[in-house]
Formats: C-alpha cells, sequence, structure tokens
C-alpha cells in the first residue's frame, strides 16, 4: 500500500508537472507569438525608416553641392567685378594724372610756367649750366612716367592677386 500510495503520489506530481509544463507553454506560446509579429513589425518600419533617412541625406547632399557650385559661381563673378571696379580706378587716376601735366589744371599748379622758365633760362644763359636746365626741362616728365609706372605696377598687384 505504500508502493501504490508513493506511486499515484508520482503520477499525480508528474500529471500535475506536465499539466503546468502544457498550460505554461500554451500561454507563452501566444506571447511568444505576439513578441515575434511585434519585433518583426519594428523590424519592418526600421527599415523603412533608415530607407527614407538615406534617401533624405541624398537629397541633403544634392542640395548641398547644387549650392556649393552657386557659391563658387558668385565668388567669381564677385572677383570680377571687385577687378572691374579697381581697373576704373586706376584708368581714372592714369587720366586725372594726364589731365594734371597737359590740361589747363597744369596752370593752376604753375607747370607751364615752370617750363616757360626753364625755357627762358635755357635760351639765355651761355654756360654749361644751361643743360642742367634741361635735365629739369625733362624731369617733370620723368616723374609722370614713374607715377604711371607705380599706378601700372598697384592694379598689376591687386588684378593677379
Amino acid at each position: 500500500m505504500n508502493v501504490a500510495r508513493s506511486y499515484l503520489r508520482k503520477l499525480d506530481t508528474d500529471n500535475q508537472e506536465q499539466d503546468f509544463k502544457q498550460a505554461f507553454d500554451e500561454k507563452f506560446k501566444h506571447l511568444d507569438k505576439q513578441a515575434s509579429d511585434l519585433f518583426e513589425h519594428y523590424k519592418k518600419h526600421n527599415e523603412q525608416a533608415r530607407k527614407e533617412t538615406n534617401e533624405y541625406k541624398k537629397t541633403i547632399t544634392d542640395r548641398l553641392d547644387k549650392n556649393d557650385t552657386i557659391v563658387e559661381n558668385l565668388n567669381k563673378s564677385l572677383d570680377v567685378m571687385t577687378k572691374g571696379v579697381v581697373s576704373l580706378f586706376f584708368v581714372v587716376a592714369i587720366i586725372a594724372l594726364v589731365s594734371l601735366v597737359t590740361g589747363p589744371i597744369s596752370n593752376f599748379f604753375g607747370i607751364s610756367q615752370g617750363y616757360d622758365f626753364i625755357n627762358h633760362e635755357i635760351a639765355t644763359k651761355e654756360s654749361t649750366w644751361r643743360y642742367l636746365w634741361g635735365v629739369l626741362y625733362v624731369l617733370p616728365y620723368v616723374f609722370f612716367g614713374f607715377l604711371i609706372h607705380g599706378v601700372l605696377k598697384a592694379f598689376n598687384a591687386i588684378r593677379w592677386k
């Protein structure tokens, strides 16, 4: 009898374990399926989000490349316009210098009277000093030439910068 009770207890315990295991498996099989479905759902949406992010990144990269091209073209245009304005300034400066020496402004600064004085000294003097007066006659033109040369050098230095 003792053996029979022990055997019945063992059967009851085995049946209870088996029933518990079966109930546990049924309950968690449903949860496992839901978790698997949820994981697949998030995996699918994660791939879709990654794809959209890559497309957006490509679009932004293309736009940045276009913007870089536009900025480069604007910088070239600005450089050309700056050189044009500087060139115009130097043209005006050279015209002003030419009009200073040859025009009516030279009378205001006394350049014509200086030439008349040098001509008078060369014509009336008999000494060798009159040749030095000839050098003085050429000196304003040399100065004017150096001034124009300096303006052109400054223009080239700015132009090829």
